[in-house]
C-alpha cells in the first residue's frame, strides 16, 4: 500500500552527519541516461513569449504544455502583459492556461515581497512547494528501483513551473535516491537532500517524464513562505492561506474583466 503523500515544507533539521550518496548506478538495463534539459522547455525552435502564447491552445498537448512551462519559468512577464494576452485570446484552452501562468507569477510576486527579508532567518530553510510519494521499484516502469513521484505543485513555487504531477524523481544533485540508509524511507531521505539547501540555492532534479530522462534546475524557495503559506497536511492550492488567495481573486477579476468570450471547441474539435 502506498504511504500517505508527503509535502516538502522547509528542510528537516538534520543531526550529525548524513551518509554518502552514490551517484547513479552505471547498469545498463536500470540506468536512465538524461536525454533533455529541462531548465527551459525543448522546442524544435527558440521559443519567445509571442511564440509560447501563440501555442497555448495548439492541437499537440505536449507543445502546450511545453509552452506553458516556458512562460511559467519567465519572472519577468507581470500583469499588464499577461491582462494583453488575455484580451488577445480567442479560445478557452489559452485563456485558461494564461489564468494558470497568472496565478503562479502573482503568487510568486507576493510571496517575494512579503518574505524577501527573512531568507537569512535561522530556520528558514529551502522548500521547492510540491507534495509527493514513494514510487516502489516494482511499479517503476522505466528503471527497476525505487523512486519518488510528484503528486501536486504549488502555484507562487518553483515546483509549479519546472515539475509536473506525475514526474518520476530518480535523483536530487546528481544522488540516487534508491543509494540511502537502509532505516530512512526514501520520501524522507529526498527531504534531508532538499534541507541541505538554503533558499536561493540551485538544486538539479534528475526525473523521467514521458519515458524520458530529464535533467532540470530550480532555485529554492524559502521554507518558511511555503510554511505560512499552504496547509502542510495537504499542500493543495484550495487551501492556500489568506492573504494570498485575496490577492489572486483580486488580480483575476482585474485580468478578466470585461473580457470578450472565447471561441468554444465543438465535440469535434
Amino acid at each position: 500500500m502506498r504511504s500517505k503523500p508527503h509535502a516538502i515544507l522547509f528542510a528537516l533539521a538534520v543531526t550529525g552527519t548524513a551518509a554518502p550518496c552514490v551517484v547513479l548506478a552505471q547498469e545498463q538495463e536500470e540506468q536512465v541516461e538524461p536525454t533533455e534539459q529541462a531548465g527551459k522547455p525543448v522546442a524544435q525552435e527558440a521559443l519567445t513569449q509571442e511564440k509560447a502564447v501563440e501555442l497555448l491552445d495548439d492541437e499537440d498537448y505536449a507543445t502546450r504544455l511545453q509552452a506553458e512551462g516556458f512562460l511559467l519559468q519567465d519572472e519577468t512577464i507581470d500583469q499588464k502583459t499577461l491582462r494583453n494576452w488575455l484580451l488577445a485570446s480567442k479560445s478557452e484552452e489559452k485563456r485558461y492556461r494564461l489564468l494558470r501562468i497568472a496565478e503562479h507569477h502573482v503568487i510568486r510576486q507576493s510571496r517575494e515581497d512579503k518574505f524577501a527579508g527573512l531568507r537569512l532567518t535561522p530556520g528558514n530553510t529551502a522548500a521547492v512547494g510540491f507534495s509527493y510519494d514513494d514510487l516502489p521499484a516494482s511499479e517503476n516502469p522505466f528503471v527497476n528501483r525505487e523512486a519518488v513521484m510528484v503528486m501536486a505543485t504549488m502555484p507562487g513555487f518553483p515546483a509549479f513551473a519546472y515539475l509536473r504531477p506525475g514526474d518520476i524523481i530518480l535523483a536530487v544533485d546528481g544522488r540516487d535516491l534508491s543509494n540511502r540508509p537502509l532505516h530512512l524511507p526514501i520520501t524522507e531521505w529526498l527531504s534531508r537532500s532538499i534541507s541541505v539547501h538554503q533558499p536561493g540555492d540551485e538544486l538539479q532534479f534528475g526525473i523521467v517524464r514521458d519515458g524520458k530522462a530529464i535533467s532540470l534546475t530550480l532555485t529554492c524557495a524559502q521554507g518558511i513562505a511555503l510554511d505560512q503559506m499552504y496547509k502542510t497536511d495537504t499542500l493543495k492550492a484550495a487551501s492556500r492561506a489568506e492573504p494570498f488567495n485575496r490577492i489572486w481573486d483580486d488580480a483575476r477579476a482585474k485580468l478578466v474583466a470585461d473580457l470578450p468570450q472565447p471561441k468554444r471547441l465543438a465535440p469535434s474539435e
